[in-house]
């Protein structure tokens, strides 16, 4: 199955390459929109034509479905995106070969509960962010995990996976975590006296984030592309994913591709 962003017209015309060098191998190419639901129930594979965001979007729904996803950059940044749409025919061809390993990483899952009742599920495979949106006001939150449980005021708060990391997360003060490490990140947008520190989390941890004011409004975003409301006394409840992100590895370092991108630089 082939992701593109809807009106890309240089991930459509890669689509139609993909689809016709493909089925003279004897595969079979879907393609479908990122911003529409599709059932992946059956297919082998999820390609992901695009930047970081189609990637997002596509890996959430591989995730549902356990099926594997491999990402050709055709974005600016492209820090997920693991092939050049130079070679997509190379890697292809041995992935049909089954010379190419997978790589295994943490997904988020989510709900709200209001007043003792699950209003709403969902999953992440970058981020879940809490925050007030368009008011510049601080969010008061409070946080709890392994019985423990403190209080927050900031403009927002970012539950991040490994692969989140290297977004949002990373440009609020937070953690590089490497999407090997079986992990999440909490990490708080412009704490209020430093009254919170950004912190890792174990794999079993679930955490549960209380909204504890209404002066406004507050919303949970999915992966920067879903928006949820909140109410005061929500529960936000996270925990891992019963499934895991599954990545086609492409090969290369971690930290290579982090020089390469910007996040590190030699002194």
């Amino acid at each position: 199955m082939c992701i593109l962003k809807r009106g890309d017209t240089r991930a459509d015309r890669l689509r139609k390459e993909i689809s016709s060098h493909l089925a003279k191998r004897g595969c079979k190419v879907d393609s479908a929109s990122s911003d529409m639901p599709v059932d992946l129930s059956g297919y082998d594979l999820v390609l992901s034509l695009g930047g970081d965001g189609t990637f997002i979007s596509a890996a959430r729904k591989a995730v549902e479905h356990g099926v594997p996803v491999l990402g050709i950059n055709l974005g600016k940044v492209g820090f997920l995106v693991g092939v050049d749409p130079d070679c997509w025919m190379e890697v292809l061809d041995t992935l049909i070969s089954d010379e190419l390993p997978t790589l295994r990483t943490l997904a988020l899952q989510y709900e709200i509960i209001r007043n003792g009742e699950s209003v709403h599920k969902g999953l992440a495979s970058n981020d879940l962010v809490v925050s007030r949106g368009e008011l510049a006001r601080l969010v008061r939150l409070k946080v709890s995990f392994e019985g423990g449980r403190t209080g927050l005021r900031a403009d927002g708060l970012i539950v991040t996976t490994p692969n989140g990391s290297s977004a949002y997360g990373v440009s609020a003060g937070g953690p590089l975590i490497h999407p090997g490490v079986p992990a999440y990140g909490i990490i708080p947008i412009c704490p209020f006296l430093g009254s919170f520190r950004p912190t890792v989390l174990p794999k079993e941890t679930v955490t549960e984030i209380v909204v504890e004011d209404s002066n406004g409004p507050v919303n949970v975003t999915e992966d920067g592309q879903r928006l949820f409301h909140l109410a005061d006394g929500d529960v936000l409840r996270v925990s891992r994913s019963d499934k895991d992100l599954i990545m086609v590895d492409v090969g290369g370092c971690y930290l290579e591709r982090l020089s390469r991108k910007g996040f590190m630089t030699e002194g």
